[in-house]
């Protein structure tokens, strides 16, 4: 909100991986179960995120990602949309008005991803993206990909031939004996992993609109004692205050 104040701000939340458990039963298994917190934050965010200006978006029977797209393009297409993520599968999203924004984590530094970052990061366009990450497969949702190929020879690969189809149905020339072996062996596993990582550009979904409210975002915000005054000043034009003037 602070960086760019002029901007309307959506948040999409986690309903259920169901549907892709169903196609897929290790999805995610190697994510530790939450613990019960004795403090309900998500709870507490979204009654408070209104009150700070932020519109939000969820679907209760499938996962944040899809709604991101089914928002990007329904009710904000043909916006210039800038969607802050460290989650690659966005990145088949991006298009000339619609950008992801990784923010820094760690020792990384931030990257803005448009066309042609996305081309020059991995090789293809967005539009690949989820061909690509389908060889390549994804640790942190636990989906494997076609082992011991390096990601430039896959990236090559989807370039040439354009899809799943298109390479399966290739000589695979461009290989290695041992690399055709693998690629084989793990057909069915990246048609599969496609089908997890395309997103769901028509979910239905529901939208929560903002209540700008300063006066209960900042008492909120006080009782679990998170100082208001820089909230307040980051979300003003949201929340309808004067930034000059948040603070007091």
């Amino acid at each position: 909100a602070k960086r760019f104040p002029e901007a309307s701000l959506y948040v999409t939340w986690d309903g259920s991986s169901q549907r892709r458990r169903k196609l897929f039963a290790d999805y995610k298994a190697n994510r530790a179960a939450h613990a019960t917190p004795i403090f309900d934050q998500i709870g507490w965010l979204r009654e408070t995120l209104p009150m700070l200006g932020v519109a939000q978006a969820y679907n209760q029977d499938e996962e944040a990602d899809d709604v991101l797209v089914a928002l990007v393009r329904g009710l904000l297409k043909g916006q210039r949309n800038l969607i802050l993520s460290t989650d690659r599968d966005l990145l088949q999203l991006v298009t000339d008005t619609d950008q992801v924004l990784v923010p820094a984590v760690g020792g990384r530094k931030e990257i803005l991803f448009d066309v042609a970052a996305v081309r020059a990061e991995y090789g293809v366009g967005p539009e690949l993206m989820p061909v690509l990450r389908s060889f390549l497969g994804d640790d942190s949702d636990n989906i494997p990909g076609v082992p011991r190929i390096p990601a430039k020879t896959v990236a090559n690969l989807v370039r040439v031939y354009g899809g799943i189809d298109g390479v399966y149905s290739s000589s695979l020339a461009e290989v290695t004996k041992f690399q055709y072996a693998k690629l084989r062996e793990a057909e069915s596993q990246v048609r599969l992993n496609e089908r997890l990582m395309r997103l769901a550009a028509d979910m239905p979904f529901v939208t929560l609109d903002p209540n700008p409210d300063p006066t209960a975002a900042r008492v909120r915000l006080q009782d679990v004692e998170v100082q208001p005054d820089p909230i307040l000043a980051a979300f003003g034009r949201a929340v309808g205050l004067d930034v000059r003037r948040a603070s007091h």
